[in-house]
């Protein structure tokens, strides 16, 4: 059976994203499978597995908000920023106050410069950071700036900090518990990380690989989602029916043939919050409908004011 849309899955400690994927195409039969939002192995959490036509929005779902739960110990540093590398640094803690942590952690809300751990995945003159890592080789790793839409202290005891936070693409969670530490003059290592929620799909949504392989094809069907379901960063435009035919062919609609139902959240946070999302723009797309279906997603020009295709389906995906 083929199947069309976004999988959520919830993907468990010791898998990396490319073993789920791999795992999800042989429990399918399926060679069109795809993952959005990479999850170290030691993560768990909300990855969404596009499948089919699914694959064609991987870039746009990979750019969704994500919700963080997050535990982190104080007074010790490692080599990948996490419990689970080699330790570099013990230190012993001060004694902080739970005013003190909140304010911290409110000072990471908003635009934040952010330096990656050295293991990951970013690429720094055509190769990867964790290969420099591994080769024991010095490289200097360039700031980027990411978004913190919010971040909410859940506890804290002696040298351990609990919180959930949300956040752009691209937001490391090691390198935040690294900078809260550095904030209240310490050092800090991730020691708990889970993925809650990536756009409107959240872990209670979500089924594991061994739940997957219980199903059958049918309730498999009933799970997985459409797009129009899960890219809700994305804005919506309805297209004057004249224009349908137009627009699925490539061509270029004037804004006097198309009403825009919701801008895209990256938009949003501009006009209200004063920020510029540090992604691409893809974030500022739109999922466009006419004749009461999803027939692909486009971008405005702002400058001459006319929407054109960016990926488009002459029917909806589900």
């Amino acid at each position: 059976m083929e199947y069309n849309g976004i999988l959520p899955i919830f993907k468990e400690q010791g898998f990396t994203s490319h073993d789920v994927v791999a795992v999800v195409r042989k429990i399918l039969s399926m060679k069109h499978v795809g993952h959005t939002g990479t999850l170290d192995p030691m993560a768990t959490g909300v990855l969404p597995i596009c499948l089919g036509n699914g694959t064609r929005i991987i870039e746009y779902l990979d750019l969704d908000t994500k919700v963080y739960h997050c535990r982190m110990k104080l007074g010790l540093l490692t080599d990948t920023l996490d419990v689970w590398g080699s330790i570099l640094e013990e230190q012993a803690v001060p004694t902080i106050s739970e005013e003190r942590i909140r304010e911290a952690l409110n000072s990471f809300v908003g635009m934040v410069s952010q330096v990656p751990p050295l293991y990951s995945a970013i690429k720094v003159d055509g190769k990867r950071l964790y290969n420099y890592a591994r080769a024991g080789e010095q490289v200097e790793i360039p700031e980027r700036n990411v978004y913190v839409k919010e971040i909410n202290l859940l506890g804290f005891d002696n040298d351990e900090i609990e919180f959930r936070v949300s956040c752009s693409k691209g937001t490391y969670i090691r390198s935040l518990c690294r900078d809260i530490a550095q904030a209240l003059g310490t050092l800090g290592t991730m020691t708990f990380l889970c993925r809650e929620e990536t756009g409107s799909i959240k872990k209670e949504d979500c089924i594991t690989l061994d739940e997957l392989r219980q199903l059958s094809p049918e309730a498999i069907e009933k799970i997985i989602m459409a797009p129009e379901q899960v890219a809700v960063n994305l804005g919506e435009i309805t297209l004057n029916q004249e224009k349908v035919f137009n627009f699925i062919n490539g061509g270029k609609v004037g804004k006097a043939n198309f009403r825009v139902n919701k801008e895209p959240e990256a938009d949003r946070v501009a006009k209200i919050e004063g920020y510029k999302l540090p992604i691409n723009e893809k974030m500022y797309s739109y999922l466009v409908y006419g004749e009461e279906r999803l027939l692909g997603i486009g971008r405005i020009n702002k400058e001459i004011g006319y929407l054109k295709g960016d990926k488009i389906w002459k029917f909806s995906i589900k």
